[in-house]
């Protein structure tokens, strides 16, 4: 039971950080990528401290093999300096309902990248997966207008794509280190490689909304993934998957109480349709 609330919790809080990033990004006047990988940068400072103080009330695994940081550091590139910024850049210019439901595909690129980093073996449930998950990406694209449609899809598809790739690096990382060392040591790297870049161009985000975006990330890059690890740790690996894969349709209708979007039938559509492709995928 407390595994469940926990991803419950989980689930709510990364559709809440998707709706704070959303309100952040929607009135940038710049709109570039490069907007998006400092808004990415911004987070991490205030995303590091909360994982710090979690880390020295927990405590960590032990000493540390440099595949482990290797691991960690391929992790924060694929998944936060690429996938995440992609992510705000698509929020900058689509509607949360069409570039959520699309990035959330990651975890048929996880499971894709699984295939060829481990060898594991495409079964029958994936490929049915797949094209549920395809069919509602194309209905949350046909769902807006053509042109921010494109955006937005384009954008989350990367975010995707990258999301997965990370999976797999984490998933080597996690074989050394426990959630909170492998989470901290990313969210670090993260600081680390955007630096640059957010000093340089600060100027890039002068419209950008922080409060709403550094929340975002202490959620979604902080406390939810803590919520989510600490549940499969409570009660295994399936169960809470499923519960967080609801978080496309419960992100599409909180843009709608919280944000005022609008939610044609076919965008509702798309992210049922991914919902339950991921649900699938989880079940395998």
């Amino acid at each position: 039971m407390l595994g469940e609330a926990l991803a419950t919790l989980a689930a709510l809080t990364f559709s809440t950080a998707a709706v704070l990033y959303r309100f952040a990004m929607r009135e940038s006047s710049s709109g570039s990528i490069i907007t998006g990988i400092v808004a990415c940068g911004l987070r991490a400072v205030p995303t590091l401290a909360v994982l710090l103080t979690a880390y020295s009330a927990l405590g960590t695994s032990g000493p540390k093999p440099m595949e482990f940081y290797a691991a960690c550091l391929l992790s924060a590139l694929s998944s936060f300096v690429v996938g995440d910024s992609a992510f705000l850049y698509g929020l900058s210019t689509a509607p949360l309902g069409v570039v959520y439901p699309t990035a959330y595909s990651f975890s048929l690129f996880a499971a894709l990248f699984s295939l060829l980093i481990v060898g594991e073996k495409v079964t029958p449930e994936l490929v049915v997966s797949a094209v549920i998950i395809i069919a509602g990406i194309y209905q949350v694209y046909r769902g807006n207008s053509t042109e921010v449609s494109l955006v937005g899809v384009l954008s989350g598809l990367i975010a995707a794509v990258f999301w997965g790739l990370s999976v797999a690096f984490t998933a080597l990382a996690l074989r050394w280190g426990n959630p909170i060392d492998v989470n901290l040591f990313r969210v670090a790297f993260l600081s680390v490689l955007t630096a640059p870049v957010v000093i340089a161009k600060r100027d890039s985000v002068r419209t950008v909304r922080l409060y709403h975006l550094i929340l975002g990330g202490i959620l979604g890059i902080g406390i939810g993934p803590l919520l989510f690890f600490a549940s499969m740790v409570l009660e295994g690996a399936t169960k809470p998957s499923i519960i967080v894969s609801c978080t496309p349709l419960i992100t599409v209708i909180l843009g709608k109480t919280f944000l005022g979007e609008e939610i044609t039938g076919r965008v509702f559509t798309g992210a049922l349709l991914v919902t339950v492709g991921l649900v699938i995928l989880v079940l395998l």
